[in-house]
């Protein structure tokens, strides 16, 4: 199975996003993403679900854990805009001491 309509199998999602299936298994069992399944039960992956992986992979980008990234694709997160700013203001202080020290 390769293809069904707008949809990605999990072995295609794997490969366009440079994914491991065991990642995308645990996006899965921390709520972050939820696959379409095919009538026997394949995961499969629409538009929704990708861009919610193009996401996932953004969080994780910025050093966020997964329990953290869960909290923020759920809304769970008052002040997301102060609390990307925070982790912005982290990362550019440990690029400063890198470079200084």
């Amino acid at each position: 199975m390769r293809k069904t309509g707008l949809h990605l199998t999990l072995s295609e999602i794997c490969r366009r996003l440079g994914v491991s299936r065991k990642a995308l298994r645990l996006y899965e069992a921390h709520g972050l993403v939820r696959p379409d399944r095919t009538a026997s039960e394949w995961r499969i992956y629409g538009p929704e679900q990708i861009s919610r992986l193009h996401q996932i992979l953004a969080l994780k980008r910025f050093g966020f854990p997964l329990k953290r990234e869960a909290e923020i694709m759920n809304d769970k997160v008052p002040d997301l805009d102060r609390l990307l700013a925070l982790r912005h203001h982290v990362v550019v202080c440990a690029f400063a001491d890198f470079f200084e020290g």
